[in-house]
């Protein structure tokens, strides 16, 4: 072999040599395929997770317009109506479950009760939003028995819905927005339930109601929803906080022992609630015994702002007064700003027609209106707690007697102006008042009294009433105090006790006189206690001569106490009040004061009661020492309005299967579209039931 050949050989085994160096660099020995490719080199291929872990969610059912427009699920194999516009009814099972979520949102009708005989048993919507939306639901359940029951438990599950029903019971909303925007007209209902925002914005019309109560337990359960209930209900109960905000209620012949009760913070907020007793349907009020009333339990506010704005009317057009047990606003702002009505029927124009046992008034009280009556025999009013009656204005008349105004905390009445007329209008002569009690520091201070004793015995002859004590036992307790008695009254003891307890005290006849110093040991020692006693009150006229201890008369004094001793104070003899005419004048009043009412003059033709046997006076709050009655006899010339409302004839009944009204029935509110209901068809799950309304 020549040169040539030879360096041609040698360089081509040098050529093959790199390229297996290159490969074997490249792939290593153990990833070395059995039969290499130049040209195509084997590429791993990366690890691929499972689709449906990246995939995004897709829901099963999409959205879909319902029958009256509202959006529903797609339709699944387990929904009961499937087809928009669907009928759908018991098939005489007496009962229908709408138990998963949509499954009769689309359904154009849903029945039960209907089909046969038989009667339904229950319709019950235990999935979200399972009739949403339906504005024709028919229910009927047994006649004079516990009824058909209504089961919206679940979240939305009859919002938006319609239902027209016969004999029912209890209807349950019993979950969020469960029935939020509903309208349910009920025949022979025995009430409702509502749970937490389950039916604000509601309309809610129970005719014929056979009992249970109107329970919106639940936060913010009613708000602004509308309740019209003819007969039957006992208790209205907004038992948690906005519970009955902004709702309307309409109460026709409530049960024996009816009660209002307000239990959380701004509970009846802005509630307007009326209670209608309806005249009777047979007859008049001659077959009625002039003996006897109704007793309710009464209204009880018993959280911080929970009756404020409340607006509560009375309408007694029946023949029997009302006795309201209690009326308690207690808590803080709890009455702030209500406007109660008891008068506005017409039994209420006679005084009365009305009664109430017993006042729990706290400072808000006074922001209200229309308690009149709570003041009337009025015994006791406690102020105990700071601030708590401080810069008002109370009108008091005719109070109880022992009357007492206990100011028991730190500047409880400072400022307050507080006034009692005494007219001889209650039901006894108040001849004794307990006094008037500043028991803490600061507890009166710079508040004034105002006593008008305007009471005659039969004979015409003005009554002396006694104040027992006026307590300042506190540092400050009565500074700057001013008592103005008018005539007739009299102070038996004055006590200060503590570091200018009567500093600028004064006891005046009239607003314009200089006063006597309430304590007149104005130097005593901070803490020592001391009496004063004055000497007895000028007479604005001759001493009348009446049953009385001796009075002595001294010119040109202006106030007075007499001996220290209270002494101690008989029950007087039966007294017989004949005055010509009697007005009774009961108000609480805030700045400023109402102008005063003219009496009508006696050419008005005077007001004819109607042929009842006049009630016996009864008193509410009963003296410490019992007395005969006494006979009253008062001529009214005030005019009587006269009423043009024509008297409601008792509770709407069926007619046919049509259920009629007593009385006006607010326009439905359309949220959705109308759409008329489908005719009948071989798509649907059962016949259509006879027409109800």
């Amino acid at each position: 072999m020549n040169r040539l050949s030879l360096f041609a050989t040698l360089m081509m085994l040098h050529f093959c040599s790199s390229a297996i160096d290159r490969r074997l660099l490249q792939f290593p020995s153990q990833n070395v395929p059995t039969q290499p490719s130049l040209s195509q080199p084997p590429i791993a291929t990366p690890y691929q997770p499972p689709v449906q872990v990246y995939q995004p969610y897709v829901p099963a059912a999409q959205q879909v317009p319902g029958y009256y427009g509202q959006l529903c699920d797609a339709p699944q194999s387990d929904f009961m109506c499937r087809v928009a516009g669907q009928i759908l009814n018991d098939m005489a099972s007496g009962k229908i479950e709408c138990n998963n979520d949509y499954s009769c949102c689309m359904c154009g009708q849903i029945s039960c009760g209907y089909s046969t005989n038989q009667p339904c048993n229950s319709v019950s919507g235990n999935g979200e939003y399972a009739l949403y939306g339906v504005q024709s639901i028919l229910v009927r359940g047994e006649a004079n028995k516990a009824g058909a029951t209504l089961d919206c438990g679940a979240p939305n599950a009859c919002n938006s819905v319609s239902v027209t029903g016969e004999w029912m019971n209890t209807v349950i909303c019993g979950s969020t927005s469960s029935c939020t925007s509903a309208r349910m007209e009920l025949l022979y209902s025995l009430g409702i339930f509502c749970g937490v925002s389950s039916c604000i914005d509601g309309t809610f019309i129970l005719r014929g109601n056979r009992g249970g109560i109107l329970d919106c337990g639940g936060y913010e359960a009613c708000v602004g929803a509308t309740f019209m209930v003819d007969g039957g209900i006992e208790v209205v109960s907004c038992g948690s906080e906005r519970a009955c905000k902004n709702a309307k209620i309409s109460i026709i012949s409530p049960k024996e022992g009816f009660h209002l009760s307000c239990g959380g913070n701004n509970a009846c907020e802005n509630l307007e609630i009326e209670l209608i007793v309806p005249a009777p349907t047979v007859g008049d009020c001659r077959a009625f015994s002039a003996s006897s009333y109704i007793k309710w339990t009464g209204v009880s506010c018993s959280s911080n702002d929970a009756c404020k704005g409340l607006k509560f009317t009375l309408k007694n057009d029946g023949c029997v007064p009302i006795l309201i047990e209690n009326l308690n606003c207690e808590s803080g702002g709890s009455c702030s700003h209500s406007v109660f009505d008891f008068f506005a029927g017409t039994l209420g124009q006679w005084s009365n027609s009305l009664l109430i046992q017993n006042c729990k008034c706290g400072s808000s009280c006074l922001d209200a209106s229309g308690i009149d009556p709570c003041f009337n025999n009025l015994r006791v009013v406690e102020c105990l707690q700071p601030q708590i009656c401080a810069s008002q204005r109370q009108l008091l008349s005719n109070i109880a007697n022992g009357f007492l105004l206990n100011c028991g905390a730190l500047q409880a009445c400072t400022n307050l102006d507080f006034s009692i007329n005494i007219a001889g209008a209650s039901n006894n002569l108040i001849r004794t008042v307990t006094g008037f009690h500043c028991v803490s520091s600061y507890a009166c201070q710079y508040m004034v009294v105002r006593i008008n004793n305007m009471q005659y015995d039969s004979l015409g002859q003005m009554i002396a009433t006694t104040v027992e004590s006026v307590l300042c036992i506190g540092d400050y307790a009565c500074d700057g105090v001013q008592i103005i008695t008018g005539a007739n009254v009299y102070i038996s003891h004055v006590q200060c006790q503590g570091t200018n307890a009567c500093r600028s005290c004064f006891v005046k006849q009239t607003v314009y006189d200089v006063g006597v110093p309430c304590d007149q040991a104005t130097a005593a020692v901070a803490g020592a206690s001391t009496t004063s006693t004055l000497p007895p009150p000028v007479w604005l006229t001759a001493p009348p001569v009446v049953t009385l201890p001796p009075i002595v008369i001294t010119p040109q004094t202006t106030a007075y106490i007499p001996p220290i001793v209270i002494p101690t104070i008989l029950a007087p003899p039966p007294v017989v009040v004949q005055p010509t005419t009697t007005t009774t004048t009961t108000a609480m009043v805030s700045e400023p004061p109402p102008p005063q009412v003219t009496q009508a003059t006696p050419s008005v033709t005077q007001a004819t009661i109607p042929d009842i046997p006049k009630m016996p006076g009864i008193i509410l709050v009963s003296p410490a020492t019992t007395r005969p009655p006494t006979t009253t006899t008062s001529t009214t010339t005030a005019s009587v309005a006269s009423s043009t409302e024509t008297p409601q004839t008792g509770a709407g009944g069926p007619v046919g299967n049509q259920i009629v009204p007593p009385f006006a029935v607010p326009p439905r509110a359309e949220k959705l579209p109308q759409v008329t209901p489908p005719p009948q068809s071989a798509a649907t799950t059962g016949g259509m039931p006879p027409p109800f309304l």
